[in-house]
């Protein structure tokens, strides 16, 4: 009666009647009773309850420790589940068999389905380690995701080397989670040789792959010359995938180290062995304020067979508007014209520079820029057409510049502008 009553008021009002009485429950009653308000979700006070009865030395049955154990852990108490674990384990001085293994597998899964690390931890080192018990690959995908969340890298690599004993084929989750690990500890060594094994295993890292190397190696660009040191001795035994030379360089330019980054490149770039990629020309030349770095980076893609993307040519043809290259800027705006495969066109800021500097040398060849941002739709601002109206007259342009074409040299560009200055700049 008093477990299953449904009316949890009258049950407290019997309770203090037989209580006034001087009626005492027996052990029996008493167990009713935490069962009773755990039934009713009154969770803090059943275990309350049964921490009292438990004090007074009541013979609490095993299956009601089972009740609560299970009602507990389903519902996300997990601290309080672990708790009373422990009490169990401890009550039985210490062996682990007071608890039925189904407890203890439901416990395990609850646990890191949750990330709860502490539960987690405690059934791993007590049962799974000593072997005594035995997780499916989906829950120990959860124990390796809880470790990366907490930084365990003790507890992810044990996994990781559990499901390898067992065959299964890891994929870049399992690896990610683990590096994530030895990422967020400031562990480079241990987190960079995470990324030479995914490599030697034919699962090449992305840059999804590296964000937490990324946020640590921003928080610490000082480290960016230990990274180099690392990488290069796990080139001796480790294929180096090329995520690991531009998680170091974007690092580097997001703090604004453009130098750095550029000595890194130099260290790096024959250390992968596909050499580097789109990626990391894109963010070299984002950064790129000097028309002879762009050079020299434009030229290091074709050395590496590197096609170049829309990105890379806007940021190409502003470095070299920048610097007042003109004829290099026309060259690539007219092979970007007559590419049938570009798509977009050069961005706002790029165009804006290079009205700019036509502006500037009051170069008549402003005016083939300018037809061909209206062709494309591209709105410039009204104020920089007043001025360059009044300034270059569009006529002018119509007399000196041939019908078609943009009129540079390219043959002078390549071999005087970007060839020498970017072999100088390499040999530096």
């Amino acid at each position: 009666m008093l477990a299953i009553h449904p009316d949890y008021i009258t049950r407290t009002i019997i309770l203090d009647k037989m209580n006034e009485e001087g009626i005492l429950l027996n052990d029996d009653g008493k167990c009713s009773v935490a069962l009773g308000y755990l039934r009713d979700g009154q969770y803090e006070m059943a275990l309350d309850y049964l921490d009292q009865i438990c004090h007074e030395g009541v013979d609490v049955p095993g299956w009601m420790f089972d009740i609560f154990f299970f009602v507990l852990t389903r519902h996300g108490f997990l601290d309080e589940a672990l708790h009373l674990l422990q009490y169990l384990v401890d009550r039985a001085e210490g062996f682990l068999n007071a608890v039925p293994l189904n407890s203890w597998y439901y416990f395990l899964d609850e646990c890191s389905k949750a990330f709860y690390y502490e539960g987690t931890k405690f059934v791993w080192e007590n049962l799974v380690r000593p072997g005594i018990l035995h997780p499916s690959d989906g829950v120990m995908i959860n124990v390796l995701n809880t470790a990366s969340r907490h930084n365990d890298a003790e507890l992810a690599t044990k996994v990781i080397e559990q499901l390898s004993a067992r065959k299964i084929k890891l994929t870049a989750n399992h690896y990610e989670a683990l590096l994530d690990c030895y990422a967020n500890i400031g562990d480079l060594q241990n987190a960079f040789q995470v990324l030479s094994i995914m490599a030697d295993a034919g699962i090449m890292p992305d840059q999804s792959s590296t964000r937490s190397l990324y946020l640590f190696l921003k928080s610490h660009p000082e480290r960016a010359d230990e990274v180099v040191k690392i990488l290069n001795e796990l080139s001796k035994d480790h294929r180096i995938p090329v995520a690991a030379m531009n998680v170091v360089l974007e690092a580097l330019l997001k703090a604004g180290d453009m130098v750095k980054a550029m000595h890194v490149y130099r260290d790096l770039r024959y250390l992968c062995k596909g050499g580097p990629n789109q990626q990391t020309f894109q963010m070299l030349l984002e950064q790129c304020k000097s028309s002879e770095v762009a050079g020299f980076l434009t030229s290091e893609m074709h050395q590496f067979s590197v096609r170049s993307s829309p990105e890379i040519l806007d940021h190409v043809i502003r470095c070299f508007a920048f610097d007042g290259l003109l004829d290099a800027v026309l060259s690539y705006l007219s092979e970007w014209n007559r590419s049938p495969m570009r798509r977009g066109w050069i961005s706002t800021p790029t165009l804006t520079a290079v009205l700019e500097r036509c502006y500037r040398a009051r170069d008549v060849r402003v005016w083939r820029v300018v037809d061909e941002a209206q062709r494309r739709n591209v709105r410039i601002d009204p104020q920089i057409m007043e001025v360059l109206e009044a300034e270059i007259p569009r006529a002018d342009a119509y007399r000196e510049l041939p019908a078609h074409g943009w009129a540079t040299s390219d043959e002078a560009y390549q071999s005087k502008e970007v060839s020498s200055d970017s072999k100088d700049y390499a040999s530096r």
